[in-house]
């Protein structure tokens, strides 16, 4: 690098560098707000998510329930039958 070269940095490098930099800066706090944005987004969807696996685990005990209070209907007529026949 000559002398002319490094006076010209000298007096414009800096500034140059300077610009690049705040360019460079702006575009990485834009690049940060956007992934924050889609953190934001995914987390919404995952809550979401988890609210339908446990409106689904819901709905599965409340089937497994009737299951149950069905076949304990089952038992308990079957028993008032034996008892009403004697046997």
């Amino acid at each position: 690098m000559g002398l002319k070269s490094q006076l010209g940095w000298l007096m414009r490098g800096g500034d140059r560098t300077a610009a690049a930099l705040s360019v460079l800066a702006a575009d990485l706090r834009a690049l940060q707000e956007k992934v924050a944005r889609i953190d934001d987004e995914l987390l919404a969807q995952r809550a979401a998510g988890d609210i339908r696996l446990m409106r689904e685990e819901i709905e599965a005990l409340r089937d497994q329930v009737r299951t149950a209070v069905d076949d304990l209907g089952d038992r308990l007529g079957l028993l008032t039958e034996r008892l009403n026949s004697g046997s």
